[in-house]
């Protein structure tokens, strides 16, 4: 796959100090303004449908320029961000080293800039504009529309510009006021403080907000984070990956959203050092393996601080004292952030929507509702291409239903590509697993159809979305794509609950990812803490540990010494510690055993216990729970809490 080189939201860049901080009141999708006594009627609608009309060119011109060159989505939600830090207003210092990597964004829309501002359009709109389609163009089910324009460039205020001294200098684009970014290393209420001060945010559009790090990339040479394939698994979409990566939750249960499980079952992040050169302090990042492949995958330590309370736990030089998950100490668990966290790992839609609204406001920082003018829906809106599958899963070998709607072209065609890989660049990023032109099949003729929805067969256990792709020449793009969807589901389990000797056979399927492998714990271990027990065996999927981590989706694995005792086969992801379990089987027996168990150590009141045991002999065996100071050889000392025959 390859890599994206840019620095959306690093928090070198992400959070800044500011001199000045205002306030808004506007209410979305309102007009806020009427004709004014000097102006007619007509002139004023006049110039109200020149300016929905223009915005829906220019963002088409935005569109076109992101669909040529991905990076730049990330790049222009940066740039706004920066730009809207004490107000919106077309411009940015770029002395301060904290805006490093702006100027690539600044000159990808100055001749956008050049041709469409206006007295109704600024410079600081277009950038505002660019962060919405930038928005719109990396998920596949909300508009991020601009609802006003009216901002005004720093350079048309009249006055000056202040510098980091308070020293006053000609206003420029690149040459704005001077805001300070401050360290790294905010905690938890830091945070919320301030989105508060300088947004008006709550804790729940702090969190929304922050989901911007889904995509994007960490520039070592910017910000001196090293994140080449940014915070999770799928960097090219908005989408709700940012928080799979720091909230967990047991899949197995019908409520995952038990405290303890959110933390058992989150992925694990391991503290890493970044040197660097002159102009660059040294940083701490935290890191974990990609779930595609052996890239890594990074979090700041103000991405933890949402998840986990950090107040106390982190140096000068940002290492932190405590452990995100293993081996203890565990940081405690951010409070004031957690469920919303919680919320949006659960919920993607939930998660866009909010994130919508958010850069809606973030966009309008600094301006009254009497100083900006609504941008109505154009009358000649373009009937964008979409692309939607009818179900978020499949069985495996279950046909997928694609729903095409204007794909306005004749050399437009459909690709079922992996989920992870760039949308709108085919160089160097994978194969299709399978195609279609828009009629159906890949022998049809007639592609000019305005809509169409049919099944297509054959593809694979994995994680996939349906592209809409143009031209059939290398390097094609995506002009549109679906939601992710998965067809199978990782599992493994043995063939017997019981075997006389050591050898035992395992049965997996849906293994998607070369970093997966198979491995036997003690059923009583942890098997994502490595300090909890070693392995009993392990094994790539192809079937032992010298196949160099090939991938195959389905198979059997023999593990021939595994030693008595009750055990439990995991399919293990990253060969990194701390490493985490995808799936795991029942529990199983090796050799004469006598056992019970239990599967946990802590459970919450009204929980159900659930209890193994192994090799009871007799007829009138029964299991008993007795308080834990009973004697366990003269039981009558007591009674028991609950019992049940075998």
């Amino acid at each position: 796959m390859a890599n994206l080189r840019c620095a959306a939201f690093s928090l070198s860049s992400f959070f800044a100090l500011v001199s000045t901080s205002h306030s808004t009141s506007i209410q979305h999708g309102l007009p806020l303004t009427s004709p004014v006594a000097d102006e007619a009627p007509d002139t004023y609608h006049s110039r109200h449908l020149n300016i929905a009309n223009s915005v829906e060119s220019i963002r088409e011109e935005i569109r076109e320029l992101i669909r040529n060159n991905s990076v730049l989505a990330p790049k222009f939600l940066r740039l706004a961000f920066h730009d809207c830090i004490g107000g919106c207003d077309g411009c940015v210092d770029m002395t301060e080293p904290g805006n490093d990597g702006l100027a690539i964004p600044m000159a990808t829309l100055s001749g956008v800039v050049s041709k469409w501002k206006n007295s109704d359009i600024s410079r600081a709109d277009i950038w505002s504009l660019a962060a919405m389609v930038g928005a719109e163009l990396t998920q596949a089910s909300h508009d991020f529309r601009l609802d006003y324009v009216g901002r005004v460039d720093c350079e048309d205020t009249g006055r000056e510009c202040l510098g980091k001294n308070f020293n006053r200098r000609e206003c420029r684009q690149d040459l704005g006021d001077a805001r300070s970014i401050p360290g790294t290393n905010l905690l938890v209420h830091e945070i919320l403080d301030f989105f508060s001060d300088n947004f008006g945010f709550d804790a729940q559009e702090t969190v929304a907000l922050m989901g911007a790090h889904s995509i994007g990339t960490a520039s070592q040479e910017n910000s001196g984070f090293n994140g080449p394939v940014g915070w999770d698994n799928t960097n090219y979409f908005l989408d709700n990956d940012y928080y799979k990566m720091l909230i967990g939750g047991d899949p197995n249960k019908d409520d995952p959203k038990v405290l303890e499980d959110l933390i058992e079952f989150a992925p694990g992040w391991t503290q890493q050092s970044i040197a660097n050169g002159p102009g660059i302090p040294n940083r701490i990042q935290w890191t974990r393996g990609r779930t595609q492949d052996a890239a890594r995958i990074i979090s700041l330590n103000t991405d933890i601080g949402l998840a986990r309370d950090l107040t106390g736990e982190i140096a000068r030089n940002g290492n932190v004292s405590c452990n995100f998950k293993n081996p203890a100490p565990r940081c405690p668990v951010a409070s004031q952030t957690l469920d919303w966290m919680t919320t949006y790992r659960y919920d993607e839609e939930k998660f866009l929507e909010d994130f919508e609204n958010v850069l809606k406001k973030m966009i309008i920082a600094g301006y009254s509702e009497t100083e900006l003018t609504y941008v109505s829906p154009s009358l000649f809106p373009l009937a964008l291409p979409k692309i939607s599958v009818a179900q978020a899963s499949y069985t495996s070998g279950q046909s997928v239903k694609v729903t095409v709607e204007n794909p306005n072209g004749d050399r437009v065609w459909i690709a079922i590509r992996r989920q992870d890989i760039s949308p709108h660049n085919s160089t160097g990023s994978g194969n299709s697993e399978a195609w279609s032109y828009v009629c159906g099949s890949t022998t049809c003729i007639d592609q000019l159809l305005v809509s169409n929805s049919f099944d297509i067969d054959d593809i694979g256990d994995g994680l996939w979305r349906a592209y809409l792709m143009k031209d059939m020449t290398a390097p094609y793009k995506a002009i549109a794509f679906s939601t992710s969807f998965s067809v199978g589901s990782t599992f493994i389990s043995s063939s017997r609950a019981r075997y006389e000797s050591g050898a035992v056979s395992l049965s997996f399927a849906n293994i998607w990812s070369s970093r997966f492998w198979i491995t036997v714990f003690r059923a009583n271990s942890n098997p994502d803490n490595p300090q909890s027990g070693s392995p009993e065996a392990w094994a790539w999927p192809c079937g032992d540990q010298a196949c160099n981590g090939d991938t195959m989706s389905s198979g059997e694995v023999t593990f021939n010494n595994i030693g008595d005792g009750v055990w439990r086969a995991f399919v293990m992801l990253d060969m990194y510690s701390p490493y985490e379990s995808v799936a795991f089987s029942k529990t199983f027996a090796v050799g004469v055993v006598d056992q019970i168990f239990v599967d946990k150590d802590i459970y919450n009141v009204g929980d159900n216990v659930e209890v193994s045991f192994y090799n009871p002999t007799g007829a009138r065996i029964w299991i008993g729970v007795y308080p834990a100071s009973s004697d366990p050889s003269n039981l009558q000392q007591g009674s028991t809490a609950a019992w049940s025959w075998t």
